[in-house]
């Protein structure tokens, strides 16, 4: 219909596309040989079926002590802190000054992805780990993984002059130009941080 939802949850299957398309995980068929899938992630005709199975192969994203995966669960912002450590594979070092005021899972990697600059603490240093992140806080915390290709065009112009002789036995000058484009493409990327607010329940796994 046109809209975004920006304050709307995102699911466990949708994260696992985004991370796959923003870290560039591709199907390797070695890899998946290894892959057990979850007890309900087996339907080959589900949209998510590859998607969750390439985060499995790439060993960033786990599911629950039932093997099951849940893929319509909501997904929390210290759960997406700790999948973001991994896909990314952000430094375990952290930096000192940070201070948690309200509760984060001791397993979330909250502190790793701060550090990183993907989230930042709310008001009263608080971070709401066990909220369901939305979708316009996955964008924020993410938009310093994207990569932009910018396309420049060059243009090199080449004169060639030659002295020839015409049918009347004259010698004249001839002069011909020769413009050819060259397009390059330079990859940067963007630069962003977390935050934002939420709403919902909370859910647990990784």
């Amino acid at each position: 219909d046109g809209t975004f939802k920006p304050n709307g949850n995102i699911t466990r299957a949708e994260l696992t596309r985004v991370f796959n398309q923003v870290f560039g995980y591709k199907a390797d068929e070695e890899k998946l040989k290894s892959v057990k899938n979850f007890a309900d992630n087996n339907e080959n005709d589900a949209w998510y079926y590859n998607d969750v199975r390439i985060a499995q192969s790439n060993g960033y994203i786990s599911g629950f002590g039932d093997n099951t995966f849940r893929p319509k669960d909501n997904f929390t912002r210290q759960q997406t802190c700790v999948v973001l450590a991994q896909a990314a594979k952000l430094p375990t070092e952290v930096k000192d000054d940070i201070k948690i005021n309200d509760e984060v899972a001791q397993w979330a990697y909250v502190k790793r992805a701060i550090s990183a600059g993907a989230f930042s603490l709310e008001k009263n240093d608080t971070f709401r780990a066990a909220d369901n992140i939305t979708r316009g806080e996955v964008c924020l915390a993410l938009a310093k993984y994207i990569g932009t290709n910018n396309s420049e065009n060059t243009t090199e112009v080449t004169t060639k002059t030659e002295v020839v002789t015409n049918a009347n036995g004259e010698t004249v000058t001839e002069t011909t130009t020769t413009e050819a484009t060259e397009t390059t493409t330079k990859n940067t990327s963007s630069s962003g941080g977390g935050g934002g607010s939420s709403s919902g329940g909370s859910s647990s796994g990784g």
